[in-house]
């Protein structure tokens, strides 16, 4: 049977360019075409222009071929002429669906080679065209692409020879994200994308324009762009790719705190003082804006509190909670907060008539995989019964709710019981925490509340797997270590790493006395048995000067954990405060064990940058 197979292959010379026209490609006996009848060596002659007076020092040799390879033949080092001294086979699997190989030239001369050899074999039965192509080193741009004449063997092929991408070219310092690709063949590319070096993710990118030689394209893009893998795919199946390096994260400055307290806290304003109370919320640890800033973002429960304290007059109880509220800082110590649009940053997602979500939403936690964002939330319907909702965004302002709960309370092992009596036979199914799986490349944990068997009517922690699939988690079972007795309820579990162990802080409550409390295992999180007592979270922190526990985390719910740096000391411990009505944090560093944090508190005085008049309408968080 006969077998095509399209390959490019990247060649390198490692020489300092000269202004160059063009290249040319010939076989060694001077012509473009060359027949045989029995298998054969042949001798690419790759030769600079001329008006060149070298090779560039890399260039792609693109070919197609039936019932043979275009691999080459190592030879020592020519006098004045390149010859391969290397070549590297495909490494992974970005190189491996490109078809893509490396070759390394070598040359005695000391000057830089005006010539190289490609040297392969080829059975009788083979038949194959070739091109040379490569940016011209002297366009100060970088945008011209120098192409050698077409040589075939034995009648060539008619297929088209693959696309190349030779250079590319990225602009991102807000959510647009602007590439500009150079290559040759590009002109039949129907799908650009990042991908994850290890494949785990890919990305889509809108073209926006394309010919032979060039791709502009698109996206919105919060994060800081990891180094990836483009992908342009044709529609004849063709694949060109090119490594894209690594953005650097914006640099942030880390001053010396200024306040009068250590303890600080911002309230949602959008609708006058202490009345919004933030509750459950997640920090994303840096992203880009619309109007190009890089900041934190925060997302919180927007519980209002004249429901609470006026039910007849503000619709009952239920009618609040309703959206998942917004606010940005690109202060690396948090000391001012801000809406940066008012209508999308109070409803970052929202209930939605007569699906699973129609009554409340809670509890976001959010994780980043790739470039997307994926923010897990807790879905309460108008019957009362929780379910895990999702929705992802690009650019952390538009989100994307999908219709169906992620993950079912009657999903759940026979060890869990969430709908009980104490609770109207509503199903306690809520507050999802996520986070990679440490010692399981590709896997997810999620860490939730329910009813257990043993512990009910208490609530207790739970954890699942996925193996990447958000929609689909799997064994899931009870982390007993934080049941406690008397009806007491654990609720809004997170986890982090410190001191060699992991860490899961979560909120005990009753009607009167809520404490957070820790757990520890220096194993591994997924782990359900390894976990130490309970601590409450007061005995956990000390003043950094005492050395003494503070006690100022009575009235602390649902604690979260900013790590903007650690070696900078700028991690923030941070939890709903009912005494507040609004979210409370304060900076921290690792303690020594038994202490988990000290706190690093400021000795200055307070400075609150307030917006001049004029200078916008939108809303503020205030920082009290």
């Amino acid at each position: 049977m006969v077998r095509a197979r399209r390959y490019p292959l990247l060649l390198l010379l490692m020489l300092v360019p000269r202004p160059s026209s063009g290249l040319d490609l010939r076989w060694a006996s001077g012509a473009t075409e060359l027949t045989f009848t029995s298998a054969t060596r042949c001798t690419l002659v790759v030769q600079a222009d001329p008006s060149l007076g070298h090779l560039p020092p890399e260039w792609r040799l693109v070919w197609v071929a039936d019932s043979c390879e275009i691999f080459p033949v190592l030879q020592p080092c020519g006098l004045d002429i390149a010859r391969i001294s290397t070549c590297v086979n495909a490494a992974g699997w970005a190189e491996l669906s490109a078809h893509r190989l490396t070759a390394q030239f070598c040359s005695s001369d000391s000057a830089p080679a005006a010539t190289a050899w490609y040297v392969f074999d080829v059975p009788a039965s083979g038949r194959g065209t070739l091109k040379a192509v490569a940016l011209d080193p002297t366009d100060p741009e970088s945008r011209r692409v120098l192409r050698s004449p077409v040589v075939t063997f034995n009648g060539g092929v008619e297929t088209a020879l693959p696309p190349v991408i030779l250079r590319t070219e990225t602009v991102h310092q807000s959510t647009a994200y602007d590439l500009q690709v150079v290559g040759a063949g590009l002109d039949a590319t129907s799908h650009l994308r990042l991908m994850g070096m290890d494949g785990s993710w890919d990305f889509p990118l809108d073209i926006t324009a394309v010919t032979d030689t060039t791709i502009a394209a698109t996206a919105a893009i919060a994060a800081v762009v990891p180094a990836c893998i483009l992908r342009a795919e044709a529609n004849d199946g063709h694949v060109a790719i090119a490594e894209l390096d690594a953005e650097p994260i914006p640099e942030l400055s880390l001053t010396l705190p200024q306040g009068s307290s250590c303890q600080k806290t911002f309230e949602d304003g959008t609708v006058g003082p202490g009345v919004i109370q933030p509750k459950d919320f997640a920090f994303v640890p840096g992203g880009w804006t619309p109007e190009g800033n890089y900041v934190f973002h925060l997302f919180y429960i927007r519980q209002n509190q004249n429901t609470k304290r006026y039910p007849v007059l503000h619709g009952g109880i239920d009618s609040t909670e309703k959206n998942i509220g917004h606010a940005v800082t690109n202060d690396i110590l948090l000391r001012a907060w801000a809406f940066a649009d008012t209508a999308r940053d109070t409803a970052a997602i929202a209930v939605r008539s007569g699906k699973f979500d129609s009554k409340h939403v809670w509890a976001p936690s959010i994780v980043r995989r790739g470039l997307t964002y994926h923010m897990f939330y807790t879905g309460v319907d108008d019957l009362g019964d929780q379910r895990m909702g999702l929705a992802t965004s690009t650019d952390l302002f538009h989100w994307e709710q999908q219709d169906a709960p992620i993950f079912d309370y009657d999903q759940l092992g026979d060890w869990a019981t969430p709908e009980i009596e104490d609770f109207g036979f509503k199903a306690q199914f809520r507050d999802p925490f996520v986070m990679p799986d440490p010692g399981a490349p590709g896997r997810w944990l999620m860490y939730f509340v329910t009813i257990s068997t043993q512990s009910s009517p208490a609530t207790i922690v739970g954890v699942a797997e996925s193996d990447g699939d958000f929609s689909n988690w799997f064994r899931d079972r009870p982390l007993h270590a934080t049941r406690h007795p008397g009806g007491v309820r654990a609720e809004s579990p997170h986890v982090f790493h410190r001191q060699g162990k992991w860490w899961l802080l979560y909120t005990a409550a009753d009607d009167s006395n809520p404490r957070v409390f820790a757990i520890a295992n220096p194993t591994s999180p997924a782990d359900t048995t390894g976990w130490s007592t309970a601590q409450d979270i007061n005995d956990l922190i000390v003043d950094e000067y005492t050395g003494q526990p503070t006690h100022s985390y009575t009235y602390w719910k649902a604690t979260e954990l900013l790590d903007i740096n650690q070696a900078n000391e700028a991690t923030f411990l941070a939890a709903y405060n009912d005494q507040a009505v609004g979210i409370s944090y304060i900076r921290v560093r690792t303690g020594q064990s038994p202490v988990l944090f000290e706190e690093i508190c400021p000795t200055l005085a307070l400075s609150i940058e307030r917006p001049s008049p004029g200078a916008g309408d939108g809303p503020r968080l205030a920082l009290l």
